[in-house]
């Protein structure tokens, strides 16, 4: 498996709030030293230094620059990959990968139509046999309880009804459970138009069974439309079957994100800075494969070691809300270049940290 995500480009040698600290203090610099001075026939913008030129000033700014921009295009492609295997790992828990919903039928038993009422829910027909979903419990210890006259009948004041879920098409011990946690016979449920695609469906089936793996699903949207596959699996998220814990909107976001990245409907920069703090039902994202929790460089996991250990990825997200690029700088592997750069700014008597509009630079 590692040598897999080798091959698809996933890097976990570096801690990801390394990688994430590189990110948002090459984006700084780059915002800082560099400013979009027109646009070209494709609409691609082209930038302009703010140092001098050939000064040392400038030669960090064109570094940053193109760090950032090298760093965005990897991270761009990394993530896609992951994020391809992260949602094949999460569709296999889908109940309804042909994208249809069970409706239940409220027909009357056959022979009890008038006793039973509406709260039956055999779902019989002529076809389909049917065992009504009543019992009779007599109170026996009443004083005029006849164990021969326990007939239910209404006239019998000790003898009360008590609803049971039916046995109907002899499906008794295959029951779907409604969301109440009772038990129905599907044999009295009609099946609804499913609510994907086809190639969709075919794709949530192949999945759920174990056929397609992860590289089985980066081979499919590599050969159609960009955006067409993460939109699937976004929808597949948000409209499917799940169990409490699995799927849903959370899991569904990243996904529509991606599908718009790859359709050119925001920038690579907006997708990765979006991406960073997104959570799924149970935490950050990036946490099916990334290491997200404090990290040593020296003994790996352990914490008996002289190392300076990595932050969570938490801690670097939150102190980037703050500003605070100098804690970024210490844990990031660009903080010298951040540190230089801003001993020769503080030269030209002015540093500020700015984000940039991802609309109109970046990569």
């Amino acid at each position: 498996m590692n040598d897999w995500f080798e091959q698809i480009g996933i890097k976990r040698e570096v801690p990801l709030s390394t990688r994430c600290a590189d990110f948002y203090l090459l984006e700084s610099l780059v915002n800082q030293g560099r400013r979009i001075a027109w646009f070209d026939a494709d609409r691609k913008p082209i930038y302009e230094f703010s140092a001098p030129p050939d000064s040392p000033l400038e030669l960090r700014q064109i570094a940053a620059a193109k760090n950032f921009d090298s760093l965005v295009n990897d991270m761009y492609d990394e993530f896609r990959m992951y994020l391809y295997y992260a949602g094949t790992g999460e569709l296999c828990y889908i109940h309804n990968p042909d994208g249809t919903q069970q409706t239940r039928n409220y027909d009357y038993c056959p022979d009890h139509e008038e006793d039973k009422g509406e709260w039956s829910i055999c779902g019989s027909t002529e076809e389909y046999w049917c065992r009504c979903n009543q019992e009779c419990h007599c109170d026996t210890g009443a004083e005029d309880y006849d164990s021969d006259d326990c007939t239910c009948t209404e006239d019998y004041d000790n003898c009360t009804w008590e609803e049971e879920y039916c046995e109907c098409c002899h499906c008794s011990d295959n029951l779907t459970w409604d969301e109440d946690g009772d038990g129905y016979c599907t044999c009295g449920s009609t099946s609804s138009p499913s609510i994907f695609e086809p190639e969709q469906a075919e794709m949530l089936g192949e999945i759920k069974r174990g056929a397609w793996g992860e590289q089985r699903v980066i081979d499919l949207a590599a050969g159609l439309e960009p955006g067409q596959v993460a939109e699937w699996i976004a929808d597949a998220f948000e409209n499917g079957g799940w169990s409490a814990g699995y799927g849903g909107e959370r899991w569904a976001l990243p996904y529509r994100l991606m599908a718009d990245a790859e359709r050119g409907n925001i920038s690579k920069t907006t997708f990765i800075d979006r991406l960073w703090s997104i959570q799924h039902n149970g935490g950050s994202i990036f946490d099916k494969v990334y290491n997200v929790s404090s990290h040593c460089y020296e003994c790996n996991w352990g914490n008996n070691c002289s190392d300076v250990h990595a932050p969570s990825l938490i801690s670097v997200l939150q102190r980037q809300e703050q500003n605070d690029y100098d804690y970024l700088a210490r844990h990031a592997n660009y903080g010298g270049l951040w540190h230089e750069t801003k001993r020769l700014l503080r030269r030209m008597g002015d540093l500020r940290i700015i984000r940039p509009n991802p609309m109109m630079g970046g990569s």
